[in-house]
């Protein structure tokens, strides 16, 4: 047996080497991984190997026939779960990685799987995994998050080299992995970086990392940007009652509600008082507005934090974290309340760190206090709706469809950005 280890600078390596990776992913049904970390094994004795010289000099990207070892997983199905006293991301019944403890930074993995849409997870190096790599769609993430420390590599200098009968795989001075004597597995590590085109390494966590991740021109990861007109035309569950109006309705900071716009008046209708504006979360950003932060997507204004840049940096982070791609709009000819959705589906889980009140929708209802109608339960008020009836009754029917069970804030009291999650 034998362990992936990096070679020290009493072995002539200079430069900083990666940690060793987490044991492989493995189905539950075959039962967890032994112990908190790869055991500490003696490595393989070397064996006699000639290292083909075409593996030395060569520059061009590998064929398609390299071999692959490839675990395709649904990445709105990945969950971190405590599971015989470890903290273990899953998806469906196949473990991806174990993180023994390390409960936050199983979340940073979690979240960074999400934001960067990654849906497959490779590894190279046997019995245990020496190096491992993700995939979103069979391509090279691109893009980078926070939590991830890249580190450029330089391509003309990858390649696999022999020192003191260990098989490496280098960048330049820098030694990446080490395979022991098994010298077919470090050639295997270099085609497979070469044919995906990575050009950054990156690590999230302490040592050992909780996860090591190779991207693709991460400055260049965004896709040209969208032209956003001055308004949209939104999208509803019914036929228009009258002329459509301007979508642009930001937050108030001071009221966490929606800024009254400015509306053609139109007939009411109750059965659809909800307009629902796409947008494409990817192109959502923190943008300074005189003295106000504001989260727009173009030109249009999702919330406006005034002068708490910090609560507008987190509002972004969950608007990522969920993929938000859809604000709902509740109230004609003025939105009294907002939520999001994602591909017209309730967003799920809870965001690390995100300040969220718990209920059960089947609880809530609709009454009037002080003269103000609230939605709330028994013993809590979640949303005061002033003197909108209606707009209460809409919201409270939305959170019953949708299952709704958490109310999240992010910002200071009067949050400017509100939005609901379902967690169970």
């Amino acid at each position: 047996m034998r362990q992936a280890i990096f070679l020290t600078a009493a072995l002539g390596c200079a430069g900083l080497a990666y940690a060793q990776l987490p044991p492989p992913p493995f189905s539950s049904r075959t039962g967890p991984p032994t112990g908190l970390s790869v055991p500490q094994q003696s490595m393989r004795p070397a064996e006699p190997a000639v290292l083909p010289s075409s593996i030395l000099a060569e520059k061009a990207p590998p064929t398609a026939t390299v071999r692959e070892n490839l675990i395709t997983f649904d990445p709105g199905q990945v969950e971190l779960q405590w599971r015989d006293n470890h903290w273990q991301l899953v998806a469906g019944d196949v473990v991806l990685k174990d993180f023994g403890r390390r409960q936050a930074e199983g979340r940073e993995v979690q979240r960074l799987i999400r934001e960067l849409g990654l849906n497959q997870l490779g590894t190279v190096g046997t019995p245990l995994p020496v190096m491992e790599y993700w995939l979103a769609g069979g391509r090279a993430p691109r893009g980078t998050a926070p939590g991830l420390r890249l580190s450029p590599l330089d391509l003309s200098a990858l390649r696999v080299e022999r020192f003191q009968n260990q098989w490496c795989l280098r960048d330049g001075p820098r030694v990446l992995f080490n395979f022991g004597s098994h010298a077919e597995e470090a050639e295997q590590a270099l085609a497979i970086i070469r044919r995906y085109g990575f050009t950054h390494i990156g690590q999230v966590g302490g040592s050992p990392p909780a996860m090591t991740l190779f991207v693709s021109n991460p400055d260049r990861a965004a896709p040209p940007p969208l032209t956003a007109p001055a308004s949209f035309v939104p999208r509803t569950s019914g036929p228009a009652s009258g002329p459509r109006e301007r979508a642009d309705a930001p937050f108030s900071a001071s009221t966490g509600r929606l800024t009254p716009a400015a509306h053609p008046e139109r007939p009411s209708d109750l059965a659809d008082t909800t307009d629902y504006v796409p947008f494409d979360w990817r192109q959502v950003q923190v943008r300074r507005d005189g003295q106000d932060w504001k989260l727009t997507f173009g030109s249009y204004t999702l919330a406006n934090f005034g002068a708490d840049e910090r609560a507008a940096r987190q509002a972004l982070a969950a608007v990522r974290h969920y993929r938000f791609n859809q604000h709902c709009l509740v109230g004609r000819p003025t939105p009294v309340f907002s939520y999001f959705m994602v591909n017209g589906r309730a967003p799920h889980g809870l965001m690390f760190g995100l300040g969220a009140v718990p209920f059960r929708p089947e609880a809530l209802t609709v009454r009037q206090v002080g003269g103000s109608w609230v939605i709330g339960d028994a013993v809590q008020t979640l949303i005061d709706f002033g003197d909108h009836e209606e707009g209460a009754r809409q919201t409270l029917q939305v959170i019953q469809r949708h299952r709704f069970d958490h109310l999240c804030r992010v910002g200071p009291p009067g949050a400017a950005l509100t939005f609901l999650v379902r967690a169970r």
